[in-house]
């Protein structure tokens, strides 16, 4: 009978591992199960080539500049009205924030679609932010990246509905650039996080739609 590790070991290593492939990376660890200790360490080397395997198939490279300029954008938004921008070296500076939240709309992609990823990491994300001074920028690149969503979402639809979506997500930029959410403060980031994962959920599902015969 093959060795197997603990199941309360496995089921948190499968927590870590994007759903499309954890079940193939499970086996592949299970086969090679010798202790706790060297299946934990295992587990910590695959990983991350894992995700960071996953991501690149998940994105595409236009893409993923896209959503990296619109968040570096947020980010210099907030530290042009907070006058932080004038400062020597604050546009480099600024690239350490927007990397980080690049990289967690990166990662959620990679693990869509696990539900608890998202709820549980923007929590993380939000403390991160808060604690090194950069909430106000991460909400308002959040707002942009959803306005560019929309963007492209509205390619896909034809009539008010691309008029409505474009309209909205003008409206998006004008909270970012007057500083609207700084009256609507994180009632706007929920906003729009809630809204940029129903439109996410509802473009996979019409990717995956069986085309006619």
């Amino acid at each position: 009978m093959m060795n197997r590790p603990p199941q309360s070991l496995e089921n948190f290593v499968a927590r870590l591992i994007p759903p499309a492939c954890r079940e193939e990376v499970l086996g592949d660890l299970c086969e090679s199960y010798r202790s706790p200790l060297q299946y934990a360490l295992l587990a910590a080397r695959t990983i991350p080539f894992v995700i960071l395997s996953r991501a690149r198939r998940s994105s595409n490279p236009l893409l993923v500049l896209t959503r990296a300029l619109l968040i570096y954008g947020g980010f210099a938004i907030d530290a042009w009205h907070s006058q932080q921008l004038a400062r020597p070296g604050a546009c480099l500076r600024l690239a350490a924030p927007a990397a980080l939240a690049l990289l967690w709309v990166l990662l959620c992609e990679a693990f869509e679609p696990a539900r608890y990823f998202v709820p549980v990491t923007v929590i993380l994300m939000i403390l991160t932010m808060d604690y090194t001074g950069w909430s106000s920028g991460f909400v308002d690149s959040m707002i942009l990246l959803f306005a560019g969503e929309m963007i492209l979402e509205s390619w896909r639809v034809s009539g008010l509905r691309r008029l409505a979506f474009r309209v909205a997500a003008a409206c998006l930029v004008m909270i970012v650039l007057f500083q609207l959410d700084r009256v609507l403060n994180w009632g706007v980031f929920l906003l729009i996080a809630f809204g940029f994962s129903r439109l996410r959920h509802r473009g996979a599902g019409s990717n995956s739609r069986p085309g006619p015969a």
